[in-house]
């Protein structure tokens, strides 16, 4: 079962709520809800998610947030860490030279990296990625790509646009690709002669400062 179906699931027991209840938060008919319950349906639409975020203030990161099945390390055991350097925001200012300017780094657990290639970091600047559990201000572990054929469809990655950079879903469909958020209010880009798109580095792993 998806992450999303058993998330809801999981909410709609925990606050006794019905699948009419969701249909209407979401804007779709009970049948739809039905549907995804009873695995017609592999994931929760996107716009369903943001609607239900918004109608409950949960936490962006609600349903996408994998319980642990088991403990990875012990308060007796001392990490093993690295560390990564931070390149500046995924939004803006980011240019082909940035992996030359630091401005900072983190102390990162080992078994969060990958072992073969370098990784680095980035803090997310803006909404565009909320459906994906991740919001404004997020810092974002990226391990360092410029292969193309690395990337697969369903991926998050970091890209550069045009000169500036993006934190977005790869999709692939008929030899088409697309960047695509997990925001409805913005737009999907797609990858075509007219655009400038080169790959960064892959999405590694999520470390939210605390509030």
């Amino acid at each position: 079962m998806d992450i999303t179906v058993s998330r809801l699931l999981e909410f709609k027991r925990e606050n006794n709520i019905t699948n009419e209840a969701i249909a209407t938060i979401c804007g779709v008919t009970k049948q739809a809800v039905t549907e995804v319950f009873q695995g017609r349906t592999k994931s929760v639409p996107l716009r369903w998610l943001t609607q239900l975020i918004a109608a409950y203030e949960l936490d962006a990161n609600y349903f996408f947030r994998k319980e642990a099945t088991k403990q990875l390390y012990t308060s007796e055991k001392q990490l093993e860490m690295q560390s990564i350097p931070l390149l500046g925001k995924i939004a803006a200012g980011f240019n082909k030279h940035s992996e030359e300017i630091h401005e900072g780094g983190f102390l990162v657990p080992m078994y969060l990296l990958p072992k073969k290639r370098p990784c680095f970091a980035l803090q997310v600047s803006g909404d565009s990625m909320i459906g994906a559990g991740i919001i404004d201000g997020d810092i974002c572990v990226i391990e360092k790509q410029d292969n193309p054929s690395a990337i697969k469809h369903g991926d998050i990655a970091a890209f550069r646009v045009d000169g500036d950079a993006t934190l977005k879903y790869f999709h692939k469909k008929d030899k088409q690709a697309w960047l695509v958020p997990a925001n409805p209010n913005y737009q999907p880009i797609p990858v075509n002669a007219s655009r400038e798109v080169e790959l960064i580095g892959l999405f590694v792993s999520l470390l939210r400062p605390p509030i």
